[in-house]
């Protein structure tokens, strides 16, 4: 295959991969985590291979950034081995593979560095490309019920995405890259801004309007044509301002539980709105475009503009802090903000600190190799001295880190952001790499108050543009080494087969519980052996055909295996209760279950199995 045809090959793949992660990678989904990420492995690896070989160059690593792929390889490597110690192994499992996904992305980008010409300026055009397909989808769903049904449920914008604040960060993403189309006169720009910003204020976004401001300032001070941003972010921004204002009006658009026919109402005056207004944006960014000024006048237009733009975000805060009546709404664990507009104007930090300190004290009681990566979910509800509301992160990668890995995990991430920095900075010249530094701030910005990192529709772009600014033009290396070749082969067939291992399980236990049979819950354990639903579903299927012995073997197994874990422990108790009639077994089961999780529904409930088999145990002396 001729180079030329071999780059264009590479850079297709990744814009492929992209796209398939943008549209279908945003539940938070093992089995969609599994294609993506098994195809960006496969990929990576027959690359890397290719490589090897002498068949493709080598990406060319600086000192910053070889140590920044390190650090980032030791911290999945370090999940990883956090599965032997870890509360919660199963969702350890996930978070290495979800981990070895984007190290895989970044290689896609490493590569994408070394053979495709003037790789930023192609890589930050092709995503600029992609996201405003991913924003006029988002757009058009939300103005068509049959799109995306679930509108009638939460107004907050988040088709394709599935989640509001991973939406809002793509299009902190728009805004970043819309700025650097309108620095280079491009119509486009203009528009990209436009709806980038109209997705954050759709989402209903505090974090994504926090970040789109920090990007967007330093967007416009990295840039050395700072009058034409200005004009794309007050011009694109405006706009956007504008129709979200006419959106509020319509309750179709905006408001929770509205009946289908209000919302296709609606929705087809909201589209049309959108709609105008996107043709003002073009039109006047078509003329603004033409206009050439002198230095002088760019000056004072440029001070004109900030002035702008200051006064605006004034405004803003001043009309959120108006409109914060009704912006949150009781709970058990406190306030919390509503999902409606009004949040614009709420000052609850939905439970954040308290989950960060949660995580601190994580930290606190393992502070070496903490309690596993992905178990804040059950770890932050181990002990608990007071109700806490669930959560399955706390909501900032940091701490998350330091709390599930302890100080090594933390430290590996840390020094990963440090280096990359390091390596990123000497790029910053370059229009194209800036702005995929900056999407990269964005998304460090948003890890750190939010989920980001579980949603691979914003960490792949994330990643790829690492990857992309991380490498450089490579070199053909003329002695080839066929075992580092193969071997590459071989991790990606043993990557693919850690992906796929938890998913074939499921299946298995899904299946198991549709036909009753307990051999398919047992090949579902061998599947995957650190995961409690394999074991308590052949428990169960065999409680059911009254086999009790082999029923509670496996109950025992289960616990065995997430000694930590409640829920092991209120099925085995549960089981000794009714199916066993041994009380005095099942409260030592339950009353473990309790010590673990006090607040857990099926040992907290007054007269519920705990104080049952409290009672019978008293009547046989065994309390």
């Amino acid at each position: 295959m001729p180079a030329q045809s071999r780059n264009a090959a590479v850079y297709a793949v990744a814009g492929a991969l992209l796209v398939w992660a943008l549209f279908f990678g945003g539940a938070d989904s093992a089995t969609r985590l599994a294609w993506i990420g098994g195809a960006a492995a496969v990929a990576a690896c027959l690359l890397a291979a290719a490589a090897f070989g002498g068949r493709l160059v080598r990406p060319a690593l600086g000192k910053w950034s070889l140590a920044c792929v390190a650090c980032l390889t030791a911290l999945v490597v370090w999940q990883g081995a956090s599965i032997t110690w870890s509360v919660l192994p199963d969702r350890s499992w996930d978070y290495l593979n979800r981990g070895v996904a984007y190290l895989a992305v970044l290689v896609l980008g490493l590569f994408v560095a070394a053979l495709v010409p003037h790789a930023t300026r192609a890589t930050a055009a092709g995503l600029a490309l992609l996201l405003g397909c991913v924003i006029a989808y988002a757009l058009l769903a939300k103005g068509i019920p049959s799109l995306y049904p679930d509108y009638g449920r939460v107004a907050r914008l988040r088709s394709p995405v599935g989640f509001w604040n991973a939406l809002a960060l793509l299009g902190d993403f728009a805004v970043v890259l819309g700025l650097w189309r309108s620095s280079e006169r491009r119509l486009d720009g203009a528009l990209l801004v436009f709806g980038g910003a109209l997705t954050v204020l759709l989402a209903y976004s505090r974090g994504g309007i926090l970040i789109a401001v920090l990007v967007a300032a330093v967007s416009v001070w990295l840039d050395s044509r700072r009058l034409e941003a200005l004009a794309a972010l007050v011009l694109g921004g405006g706009a956007a301002l504008a129709v979200f204002g006419a959106s509020l009006a319509l309750h179709g658009v905006s408001s929770d539980g509205e009946p289908r026919s209000t919302r296709a109402h609606d929705g087809w005056i909201f589209l049309v709105v959108v709609l105008v207004a996107a043709v003002v944006v073009a039109l006047v960014a078509w003329k603004l475009v033409r206009i050439e000024v002198g230095r002088e006048t760019r000056r004072r237009a440029t001070f004109a503009l900030l002035a702008l733009v200051g006064v605006a975000c004034v405004a803003a805060v001043a009309v959120a802090a108006a409109r914060s009546s009704g912006a949150t709404s009781a709970s058990a664990a406190g306030a919390h903000c509503t999902q409606g507009a009004s949040r614009f104007g709420c000052g609850s930090t939905d439970e954040r600190l308290d989950w960060w300190n949660q995580a601190l004290a994580m930290f606190k009681r393992r502070p070496i190799g903490g309690t596993g990566a992905g178990s804040f979910q059950l770890a932050h509800r181990l002990r608990r001295a007071e109700y806490v509301r669930p959560s399955t992160e706390p909501h900032n990668f940091a701490l998350q880190s330091l709390g599930e890995t302890g100080i090594v995990g933390f430290a590996l991430f840390a020094g990963a952001v440090v280096f990359a920095v390091l390596a990123v900075l000497r790029r910053l010249r370059d229009p194209a790499a800036a702005a995929l530094a900056l999407c990269l701030l964005a998304f460090l910005a948003n890890i750190l108050i939010d989920i980001g990192w579980d949603y691979v529709a914003v960490g792949a772009p994330a990643f790829l543009a690492l990857g992309v600014l991380l490498g450089g033009p490579g070199k053909r290396v003329a002695r080839r080494e066929p075992v580092w070749a193969v071997g590459a082969v071989v991790l990606a067939a043993a990557v693919c087969l850690s992906f796929a291992a938890p998913n074939v399980a499921q299946q298995k236990v899904d299946q198991a519980v549709a036909s009753g049979n307990p051999a398919l819950a047992a090949q579902a354990h061998a599947w995957n052996p650190v995961s409690l639903d394999p074991l308590l579903t052949e428990a169960a299927i065999e409680q059911s055909r009254g086999n009790n012995p082999k029923a509670l073997s496996l109950f025992r197994q289960a616990v065995s295996t997430q000694p930590e874990n409640p829920e092991g422990w209120v099925e085995l108790g549960l089981f000794e209760l009714n199916g066993l009639r041994n009380p005095c077994a099942a409260y030592r089961s339950l009353s473990r279950a309790w010590h673990l999780d006090r607040y857990d529904p099926a040992v907290a409930l007054h007269g519920g199995p705990l104080d049952q088999s409290r009672a019978g145990a008293r009547k046989l002396g065994c309390a």
